[in-house]
């Protein structure tokens, strides 16, 4: 059939060759229902256990290793981009279904995390794409909003208030 196409002809169906896709593709929806049917979401109050590859963490980003011109003007924008941040999660989480909220922290890290690949501070660049990520999940509804996802956004939050203090006070971060 493929080689008629190809040829610009009619193209011929054969019956036999129809019917045996059509009973590949029923196999295959009866297969993603039954899965879909045993991997039920689990309810609220349900504790989720994650299971931890382990990482090759990388050292400390020393403060020598950043350009100084660009750590101040990374420094500047990014104290007032933490506060939004944390004024946006508070409100939405206090508001669940305000996906405004949801919206305004994607392009807040979506800010964040560029100011922070433009001065090449990558552990905070990393964190904020992860972050970013997951808003653009919860926005397009794969994820579902939990108590352990806020608990989780606030340690992550603050870890990027962390790393962004450490930073103002000469540290590594």
């Amino acid at each position: 059939m493929m080689d008629m196409v190809a040829a610009s002809q009619a193209v011929v169906p054969e019956a036999k060759l129809v019917a045996l896709l059509t009973q590949a593709t029923k196999d295959t929806f009866s297969a993603a229902n039954d899965i879909a049917e045993e991997s039920a979401e689990p309810e609220e109050d349900e504790a989720i256990e994650l299971e931890l590859s382990s990482v090759d963490v990388t050292p400390a980003q020393a403060q020598g290793d950043i350009d100084p011109e660009l750590l101040d003007i990374f420094l500047e924008e990014a104290q007032e981009l933490v506060d939004s941040i944390s004024a946006s999660l508070d409100a939405w989480q206090s508001d669940k279904d305000n996906l405004i909220q949801v919206a305004e922290l994607q392009r807040d890290l979506h800010t964040f995390k560029g100011g922070a690949r433009m001065s090449e501070i990558d552990a905070i660049g990393d964190l904020a794409h992860e972050l970013e990520d997951l808003y653009e999940g919860l926005s397009l509804g794969r994820l579902s909003t939990t108590n352990q996802l806020f608990d989780l956004l606030h340690l992550c939050h603050d870890r990027l208030a962390e790393m962004v203090n450490a930073l103002a006070n000469q540290q590594a971060i």
